[in-house]
């Protein structure tokens, strides 16, 4: 689940760790947690940045009892982007000059490629490794126990970021015996879910067969 959407205030800047959260994204938040509130999870996982750890709250509210096991993680926080934090950002495909000299005039385009990253920022690889370590903490654990028990209809939220919940897709997908589905994921919206489900193929012990994956594009919106 990705957070409430940001104000215009803060549109196409580079964002990580600088935003909180403003009265129409609670709003939307809160829509959500009512929505959702006749699925039962068995666990919520958040990012610990404000804007995704108050949507996950508003999730966790709306859970009927026993209420869901809740914590939260620097793991699952959004791509670093470093000095550019807070920086307009400019959109273009093709550049005349290198980052190095972009930043000196004080233009913060967007990254090409998947090892480019700002001066103590990540890259998209680097938010791959970080992904990697997020599922390996917060999903796998709860795909492994299920199986070990026999049980189905397990259902897991992690509230997050739209580049981080990407990435954490993509890897979790490598991990299945069947890869056909692996692709970028990147341009997932704010106020959005997306479902992966997962099932654990007896015959081939120990390898994850994703089942489905369905995202949700259509946003939840607060209440009129």
């Amino acid at each position: 689940m990705t957070h409430g959407i940001l104000g215009m205030n803060v549109c196409c800047q580079h964002l990580s760790a600088i935003v909180g959260f403003d009265v129409i994204a609670l709003q939307q938040a809160r829509a959500l947690g009512e929505f959702l509130s006749d699925t039962h999870f068995n666990a919520i996982h958040a990012s610990d940045l404000k804007r995704a750890f108050a949507t996950a709250q508003a999730v966790y509210d709306g859970q009927k009892d026993p209420k869901p096991t809740f914590d939260s993680s620097e793991l699952l926080r959004e791509q670093n982007f470093g000095v550019a934090e807070g920086k307009p950002w400019s959109l273009a495909n093709r550049r005349a000059i290198n980052l190095e000299e972009e930043m000196a005039k004080g233009v913060y385009p967007t990254l090409h490629g998947s090892d480019e990253k700002f001066p103590q920022g990540e890259s998209i690889n680097d938010l791959a490794d970080r992904a990697k370590r997020a599922n390996t903490a917060f999903v796998l654990p709860h795909v492994w126990q299920a199986a070990k028990e026999g049980k189905t209809g397990i259902h897991v939220a992690v509230v997050s970021h739209g580049l981080c919940i990407s990435q954490m897709i993509s890897e979790l997908l490598k991990l299945s015996a069947r890869q056909d589905n692996v692709k970028d994921y990147r341009g997932l919206l704010n106020t959005a879910w997306t479902r992966v489900a997962i099932e654990i193929e007896v015959r081939v012990l120990g390898q994850m067969i994703v089942h489905q994956l369905t995202s949700y594009r259509d946003r939840w919106k607060a209440s009129q």
